[in-house]
């Protein structure tokens, strides 16, 4: 298999590396690699080894904004990336290892005040899980480590081993509802198919991961399930399920729902309301404190006409029963929807793409209970290493992500438009809401739009790559606004330029 810019043997979670394995597959007419749970790994293993090098500069001149960057955290001033990567694969093994140095000046910046003075930042620490916070204060910052590591036993494309590789779950681009590369890979236990395991016209793929997640707050476990099933039709048709929990491992005795290291592995199997929980609980209500997250969804692909189209639809709460589930079915729901059209005008190496990701806080919220995405301070808002390892957008928010592109073998261009909102639901409360005088406000939420370009080559073994975004941010810190002054208030922008290289031993 050859996936163009793409130097590791196994599919990596990436998003960007996305367009050339999907792209691969319509040009050979092979759709068992399943793309909706990576990293992914090849079929029908021999023996082979790979080496790569890989180095990154960057320039930021204003705050932290990139997102799915993995370990990279590229803050205001130069950044530097180095890391060399190695894996091997044969028929019973599959193994990598990438020792990495990252080094940023993190320069301070200044933070933007409104009419009176005050300081126009975030003071929701929902808003603070951002991307956009300097979450880390050294100057400079600097990690290292290991990461894209991984030890593997696998018989018939069924896997065991343990790994920190960054996970993507799900089949959005932009945006995850449960894993995503958007913060640094963790440690986990993996089992499951390590590509799709095929039976006639059908197919199928489960994943099974389990981690404590040490650089959490309260060092919670995170438990998760994935399945998906494939009919290999005229349109190839992929119905999927995943089900992730957070859950305390006991470092908080403030919390009672302290689970047991097997009773935290087993969560994924329970049933899927509380109300049979509270039965088997002996009328006690269970689990307040267990943070699930389920979804399903559906992708079809079209190989003739280069095309796919998918839609995932989730919740982040236990309903009681199904009486619950019919009464409030917009309850704590999210959901993603896209599609991307190759041979663009008939010509072979174009790409048109959508994502619309939905994280809007339900208008009825107040009524139902807490109903936030990614809102819990005892889990750190979803994070590891200051961001998020689900969707970057966070709480209350959407994000709608157009993209255009040309892709070969050597070459790739990438140009993108995201415009993203935060405190949607927020704004509309705070608008109900009177001051000392009588007096209330339209308030609006925080807006963002940005501009994307991805260059990558291929010039023997190297690839270079560029990349330039611009950011332009307006309405920070979302409770302070108000529909008069918003417009006088000055507005955020933030340049980004990277040049990287790459090279194959």
């Amino acid at each position: 298999m050859n996936y163009g810019l793409c130097n590791s043997l196994y599919l990596q979670a990436d998003p960007f590396y996305l367009f050339h394995y999907e792209k691969e597959q319509f040009d050979n007419y092979y759709f068992e690699d399943d793309l909706n749970m990576r990293p992914v790994y090849p079929k029908n293993n021999v023996k082979q080894s790979n080496l790569f090098y890989n180095s990154w500069y960057y320039y930021n001149d204003n705050i932290p904004n990139l997102e799915n960057t993995s370990d990279k955290w590229i803050a205001k001033g130069s950044n530097f990336y180095n890391s060399i990567h190695y894996d091997f694969i044969n028929d019973f093994l599959i193994f990598s290892i990438e020792p990495y140095f990252f080094s940023s000046e993190n320069l301070s910046f200044s933070p933007l005040l409104n009419l009176e003075g005050e300081s126009q930042e975030h003071t929701d620490p929902i808003f603070l899980a951002l991307n956009s916070y300097r979450y880390h204060n050294d100057s400079p910052y600097v990690s290292y480590g290991l990461r894209e590591s991984q030890i593997v036993f696998h018989k018939n494309d069924f896997g065991i081993g343990f790994s920190n590789t960054n996970l993507w779950w799900g089949p959005g681009l932009h945006n995850s509802l449960h894993l995503s590369n958007n913060t640094s890979g963790f440690d986990y236990f993996y089992l499951g198919t390590n590509n799709t395991k095929r039976i006639n016209n059908f197919g199928y793929n489960f994943k099974y991961v389990f981690s404590k997640l040490n650089e959490n707050i309260y060092k919670p476990y995170y438990t998760g399930l994935g399945i998906d099933f494939t009919y290999f039709g005229s349109l190839v048709t992929t119905f999927g399920f995943f089900r992730s929990f957070l859950s305390n491992s006991g470092k908080d005795p403030n919390y009672s729902d302290n689970l047991s290291l097997f009773e935290a592995m087993a969560l994924p199997f329970q049933k899927l309301f509380k109300k049979s929980l509270h039965d088997q609980n002996n009328g006690l209500y269970p689990q307040d404190y267990v943070d699930q997250t389920i979804s399903f969804f559906i992708k079809s692909i079209s190989i003739e006409n280069k095309f796919s189209i998918y839609f995932e639809y989730g919740s982040n709460d236990h309903r009681w029963d199904m009486y619950d589930f019919f009464q409030h079915p917009d309850h704590s729901v999210a959901s993603i929807l896209g599609f991307r059209k190759y041979n663009l005008f008939s010509n072979d190496k174009l790409i048109f793409g959508f994502e619309y990701t939905n994280l809007i806080q339900p208008k009825f919220s107040n009524r139902t209970g807490n109903s936030n995405w990614y809102d819990k301070e005892f889990y750190d808002f979803n994070r590891i290493n200051g961001r998020r390892f689900t969707a970057h957008i966070g709480s209350d928010a959407d994000d709608l992500l157009i993209y255009f592109g040309y892709l070969s073998e050597i070459n790739d261009l990438i140009f993108s438009l995201n415009y993203e909102r935060h405190g949607i639901g927020t704004s509309i409360e705070l608008s109900d809401i009177e001051d000392e005088n009588g007096n209330t406000y339209f308030h609006v939420p925080e807006y963002k739009l940005e501009c994307k370009l991805d260059f990558r080559k291929k010039i023997n073994d190297f690839d270079i790559s560029f990349m330039y975004e611009f950011e332009y941010l307006d309405n920070v810190g979302i409770p302070h606004q108000g529909i008069n002054p918003r417009f006088k208030l000055p507005k955020r922008k933030s340049n980004v330029f990277g040049i990287g290289i790459s090279k194959n031993f």
